[in-house]
């Protein structure tokens, strides 16, 4: 009989397709929501590890005196800065044929007592007074630099903790000290930035005539890889020629000539995946040392806005990226990066900011005092530039 006739149960094809359907809209909807706020987490901590390094660059103040330099070199235990080339008379003697002869390690080291890293602090110290030198250019290394605190990555850049396993051993970082505007060839350069290049460069908080709270102390930059060498986050552009190690320079470079960008996020005429072996091989990547003083490693320069190219000269005989640069502040965070300023609090600045150069002004070779003439981001790099522009 058709009155105990049992009903049908399950979904036709219609409606599985339908409940499908909607799955795959909800997914959509929430997975953009769901990395935003992954994002913004990120941001959050990238935020927070700038707040402890601004707060550090105060407590060293407060113990030294000085605000603390963009390079240091010797042994950290004798806690000897430099910027004069090392002589045979140095104690201990220092062989510039075979040691180098530039300021080596960098604010980064220095401070890593006023960021809660004591005990690595003294085993840099105790490795590096063991060898007479701040890292060996051959074929030793100074094991604790392969070590970083959590505290000088940020966790939007996937590339953050990279190791560097060639000698010197050491591992990447993200946040950059302010070299001000115009380049800094090798280390032992003086800048319009607030950080100093050694003991002919010793300077406090009464130097930063601009403000504390107008003048730049730290940001970011990605961390360069084998992966992302041609990239404008990453990458760096060729955009010099560099003879020599020391002379050399890129102040007449046109600033034209640094808005290296090629197609799809790519910088024109790329420095390759490989270049020297050894020592020199990370030099052609950006930010792959902690620990090492040049600019390519752990300076940032307000030449270019945020995520654009940064550019170095070219490899011509000995020269290298660490010789002459312009390192662009770049990140993950979408629009811009972070960065603190020297009272300490920290800001996010868009990469859209002014950053034109004033009329007239053509080359670094066109301004060495006074304003900067690169717009409101330039303004914001130097200490003592006699400039009105407050942070935005």
């Amino acid at each position: 009989s058709t009155l105990f006739r049992s009903s049908p149960f399950g979904f036709t094809l219609v409606e599985l397709l339908v409940v499908i359907a909607i799955i795959g809209v909800l997914i959509a909807l929430l997975l953009p929501a769901v990395q935003a706020a992954r994002e913004a987490a990120r941001r959050m901590t990238c935020t927070n590890h700038l707040k402890q390094l601004g707060i550090a660059l105060h407590n060293f103040h407060d113990t030294h005196g000085d605000l603390p330099n963009a390079e240091y070199n010797q042994c950290i235990e004798m806690g000897r800065t430099c910027y004069d080339y090392y002589t045979a008379a140095t104690t201990p003697a220092w062989n510039a044929a075979t040691d180098g002869f530039w300021a080596a390690y960098s604010c980064f080291v220095v401070i890593l007592p006023y960021v809660e890293n004591q005990a690595l602090y003294e085993q840099v110290a105790q490795d590096t007074t063991a060898s007479n030198k701040p890292f060996t250019l051959s074929s030793d290394s100074i094991v604790s630099f392969s070590k970083k605190p959590a505290i000088y990555g940020c966790p939007s850049d996937p590339n953050s903790n990279v190791t560097r396993v060639v000698n010197p051993v050491g591992s990447a970082g993200n946040y950059r000290v302010c070299r001000g505007d115009r380049p800094t060839k090798r280390s032992k350069a003086k800048s319009r930035g607030l950080f100093g290049c050694g003991e002919e460069d010793n300077f406090g908080l009464e130097a930063v005539t601009d403000g504390t709270s107008n003048t730049l102390a730290f940001s970011e930059a990605v961390v360069g890889t084998s992966s992302n060498y041609d990239q404008v986050r990453g990458g760096l552009a060729i955009v010099a020629t560099i003879a020599s190690t020391i002379v050399a320079n890129v102040f007449e470079v046109p600033f034209a000539d640094l808005n290296a960008r090629g197609p799809n996020g790519t910088v024109t005429n790329p420095y390759p995946v490989t270049g020297t072996t050894g020592y020199h091989a990370d030099l052609f990547r950006s930010g792959t040392k902690w620990f090492q003083s040049a600019s390519v490693c752990t300076g940032f320069h307000t030449i270019t806005p945020p995520n654009s190219p940064s550019c170095a000269g070219a490899i011509t005989g000995t020269g290298r990226p660490d010789d002459a640069a312009t390192i662009a502040a770049s990140s993950f965070h979408p629009g811009g990066v972070n960065a603190a300023m020297t009272d300490g609090a920290v800001k996010f600045f868009s990469e859209t900011i002014d950053c034109t150069p004033t009329s007239g002004i053509t080359s670094f070779a066109g301004y060495s005092s006074g304003p900067s003439p690169l717009g409101v981001w330039g303004a914001l790099s130097t200490r003592a530039g006699g400039e009105s522009v407050a942070a935005p």
